[in-house]
């Protein structure tokens, strides 16, 4: 598994509401959106992907994936809610705030995802570009209620499989086809990658955060 991410500030704008990370030997990666029109987005969504990280890096095998280890997305997602609430009940001024989630985790022969929000999941593989992340769970969002719905995909595994994680600053500002190409060309480095991602986000007139974090597997 290789990883490489790239993130950017809307324009005018004085901070990122985006957050992303990775671990390798877990075969976790995530990106974090804070979510629309609520106060302290950056708290949310930083500390989405803080959380799931600490508890991944924590729970797995020496030589085993954190889904190999039995790890299950779902209930990441739901341990990464209540960290908001959590955080919420303790800061009353961060109270409304909420987050989506795009978590991406592999095992020797399978991926499986916890969607939460309006930041979907890409897949180029053969040529095919697939986008995961269009049903319920865009609709529910980290941090709102006690408990969260995400929308779970489990993939099977192959070799040379590209991943793109990107927030809404992306996928909104830039269609299937035009990623379709720059994920076709993806450097070995993938944080150059990531970054023609975000800058054709900004050239497109993509006025939001703009994150793009990119996976391949071996």
């Amino acid at each position: 598994m290789q990883a490489g991410g790239f993130t950017e500030p809307g324009p005018g704008r004085s901070h990122n509401e985006d957050h992303f990370g990775y671990d390798l030997p877990a075969g976790v990666a995530v990106l974090a959106d804070g979510a629309s029109n609520r106060p302290h987005g950056e708290v949310a969504a930083g500390l989405a992907v803080d959380t799931i990280l600490a508890i991944t890096r924590n729970h797995h095998g020496a030589d085993h994936t954190w889904l190999e280890s039995g790890g299950e997305p779902r209930k990441l997602a739901q341990l990464a809610n209540q960290a908001l609430l959590a955080h919420t009940e303790r800061n009353r001024r961060h109270r409304g705030m909420g987050s989506t989630l795009a978590l991406l985790t592999v095992a020797p022969a399978s991926v499986s995802l916890a969607l939460v929000g309006d930041s979907p999941v890409y897949r180029l593989r053969d040529g095919e570009l697939l986008c995961l992340g269009s049903g319920r769970g865009a609709y529910e969002a980290l941090g709102e209620r006690p408990r969260v719905r995400p929308e779970l995909h489990d993939l099977d595994r192959a070799s040379g499989d590209l991943f793109l994680l990107c927030s809404d600053g992306v996928s909104s500002a830039v269609d299937s086809a035009t990623l379709k190409t720059l994920l076709q060309g993806a450097a070995d480095d993938l944080t150059d990658t990531a970054r023609h991602i975000v800058m054709q986000a900004r050239e497109a007139g993509g006025e939001g955060d703009a994150s793009a974090l990119l996976v391949r597997l071996r």
